[in-house]
């Protein structure tokens, strides 16, 4: 054992050498956030919620300008990674592809637990920043309940009418939500300049499929110099749930913020070969929007042949160099000057390995958000708008869409996604959480999609 923890060690020592030689964005610093650099970053109504594991127990910070709390939460760990269990379930039931009855009550019982005697502070605060662990690793803070009364009205019609939750108290309908990668995250994102880029937005979507006619093609270099089958890469994406986006979505979000005519890249052209060179630094043009929406699938770490792929965004495969997959490594290297990216349909929820895990950020693998998130903020974007879930392609997903750019036209991105996601639970028959719960930002919701030049142009 001490033998393979000093080669992991070892392993970790390298990495942390050419983290530490990366200057882009300044030295790497260690040092924890304190609550006083905290509260100074806060917004007047923000509050920040951490949930801390220690061994079995569970422990709620919730910080805020005027007030600190730091409370044992009343349940096991394994107690509340039961209950949020029942609740993730009841919004989507993966073994039988349904969409179950909601457990309202059990969303409620969860807040409390969650909130403990901070609740009155979380129910009036405007925005919530929360830093994800235990039982909000893979759900969404804005799905529980914040209220006994309408938990009441819905178990008084909940037999007439069992899919209608468009009077439950969501807390995504009453605070703006982000999440945080870290205290320190948090500081540091909320302390960048809003972009300066001239053009307001770029849409990227509808991946060509690979052809599979049976003539022999060519090997596909992936990795460093790993050779795989062309018919197995063929495989993944012409697999059902890797169905190309069409590029509706895309004109629904430029019509919506005001630029219909801005550019979007689809079919042949979206490949990670031509997103990587206009990405490049001082050579592309990727730093010049301010939104970039990515309508494509996001896959989890695959092993195809002798290449270990990390969690990557689909494109379609190009010419020599390309293999159609734009991991997060490569994410991280794009040079962005966005306020917003948005990845529509990908499941960004998934795991990593421990070796990508560190190299995209995290402290552990398989828990946490993955490293898609983490390089586009890396890569210079102040916030992403990315999905717990495979969201529907129904019209549901476009109507949410369409309300939150158009809201982004006069509205910060966190009050943009909150009044989107209100539009969608005021319908009965798009409030069950599982059509608008999935959608989350990362990052700095505070600041606005368009700023400067960019509001003229989409004017």
């Amino acid at each position: 054992l001490e033998t393979e923890r000093g080669a992991r060690q070892t392993e970790l020592d390298k990495i942390d050498a050419e983290l530490a030689a990366d200057t882009r964005f300044g030295a790497i610093d260690d040092r924890p956030a304190t609550i006083a650099e905290m509260r100074a970053t806060l917004l007047p109504g923000e509050v920040f919620l951490k949930i801390a594991e220690l061994r079995a127990r569970a422990f709620g910070i919730v910080i805020g300008k005027d007030q600190v709390q730091v409370y044992p939460i009343k349940a096991s760990a394994r107690e509340l990674a039961a209950l949020s269990g029942v609740v993730r379930e009841s919004i989507r039931d993966e073994s039988i592809k349904t969409i179950p009855q909601f457990r309202v009550a059990a969303a409620r019982g969860l807040f409390n637990l969650i909130a403990g005697p901070a609740a009155a502070q979380l129910t009036a605060a405007s925005a919530i920043v929360v830093d994800p662990a235990g039982p909000l690793t893979n759900l969404p803070l804005g799905v529980l309940v914040i209220n006994d009364a309408s938990v009441k009205t819905y178990a008084a019609t909940a037999r007439k009418a069992p899919n209608d939750y468009s009077q439950v108290a969501f807390l995504a309908a009453k605070a703006d939500i982000s999440t945080a990668l870290s205290p320190q995250s948090f500081i540091d994102t909320r302390k960048r300049a809003a972009s300066t880029a001239k053009r307001p937005f770029i849409g990227f979507g509808q991946h060509a499929l690979p052809p599979v006619d049976g003539i022999a093609r060519p090997d596909v270099q992936i990795g460093h110099g790993c050779p795989v089958k062309y018919t197995q890469l063929a495989e993944i994406f012409n697999y059902p749930t890797n169905k190309p986006i069409g590029e509706n979505t895309l004109v629904v979000a430029a019509n919506a913020l005001g630029v219909g005519d801005a550019p979007r890249v689809t079919g042949a052209a979206f490949t990670d070969t031509a997103m990587l060179a206009r990405g490049a630094p001082g050579k592309g043009d990727l730093d010049q929007f301010e939104v970039l929406h990515f309508a494509t699938h996001g896959l989890v770490e695959t092993q195809i042949g002798c290449a270990n792929i990390p969690p990557s965004l689909l494109t379609s495969i190009g010419d020599q160099g390309s293999d159609g997959f734009l991991s997060f490594e490569e994410i991280a290297k794009l040079q962005l000057d966005a306020n917003l990216v948005v990845l529509s349909a990908c499941e960004t929820s998934s795991g990593v390995s421990a070796t990508s895990a560190r190299r995209s950020g995290q402290e552990e693998g398989g828990k946490s958000l993955e490293g898609l998130v983490r390089a586009f903020l890396t890569a210079g974007s102040r916030a992403v708008v990315a999905t717990y879930w495979k969201v529907s392609t129904s019209g549901e997903s476009d109507e949410l869409i369409r309300a939150f750019y158009t809201e982004g036209r006069n509205h910060s991105i966190g009050d943009s996604l909150r009044l989107a996601q209100t539009t969608l639970i005021a319908q009965p028959r798009f409030s069950h959480p599982y059509f608008w719960g999935a959608y989350f930002v990362v990052g700095d919701a505070s600041k606005s999609m368009l700023t400067g030049t960019a509001v003229a142009a989409a004017q």
